[in-house]
């Protein structure tokens, strides 16, 4: 916040079982290191639209500057707990660095972390409407973001897909579920044509109807 000490976060994402509940993080010292500092940290200061801006220094809070209680007063907080690209990722910032605004000085921990939660069936991923090529670029991605990609497990294979639009087979290509569906008209679907081959050449299968 504003006018608060600006201790920096570390914040770190991980991917939870899609049904998992009653979702806990706890944390442990493994080591800290403290040093006293000269002057006070910098309060936080108000975002600037542009670098020329002029902004008038924002004072600090007092209530928490003239304060002995250690801040922040939590070691981590969640930030978010959203599903992105059929995963279910939480978002989490740590603070390894808490200030003692009155002594002047600052601890910087290295922090053990557990999480838990309770699931039914540990599924990680679940994007049963993506094609493959959609699945693999998902699923790279998501291990590119969080902590734990080893627990990234896709659970839903092409075979499985198929059976699912059993009914639909028209929209199958090579009995997979295509990137792209170019819907047209029969007079302009042998233009449309080349377009889906041109696709299809650079790794997005496409189909026409």
């Amino acid at each position: 916040s504003v006018g608060n000490p600006s201790i920096p976060a570390v914040e770190v994402c991980y991917a939870v079982p899609l049904d998992a509940e009653n979702v806990t993080i706890e944390t442990s010292i493994i080591s800290s290191d403290t040093l006293v500092l000269t002057k006070p940290i910098y309060p936080v200061q108000p975002p600037r639209a542009h670098i020329e801006d002029s902004i008038p220094f924002f004072e600090p809070n007092s209530e928490i500057y003239e304060s002995s209680a250690l801040y922040p007063n939590v070691d981590f907080r969640i930030k978010s707990d959203e599903r992105i690209m059929g995963c279910r990722v939480i978002r989490v910032a740590y603070y390894p660095i808490i200030y003692n605004p009155q002594s002047q000085m600052i601890y910087n921990r290295n922090l053990n972390v557990n999480i838990g939660y309770t699931s039914a069936n540990g599924v990680y991923f679940n994007a049963p409407k993506a094609s493959e090529n959609r699945k693999r670029i998902a699923t790279q991605f998501i291990k590119g973001l969080v902590k734990n990609k080893h627990d990234i497990e896709q659970q839903t294979s092409s075979n499985s897909r198929a059976r699912n639009i059993t009914n639909n087979k028209d929209l199958l290509y090579g009995e997979k579920v295509p990137d792209y569906i170019i819907i047209t008209n029969e007079e302009l679907k042998p233009e449309f044509q080349r377009l889906a081959n041109w696709k299809t050449q650079k790794g997005v299968p496409t189909i026409i109807r």
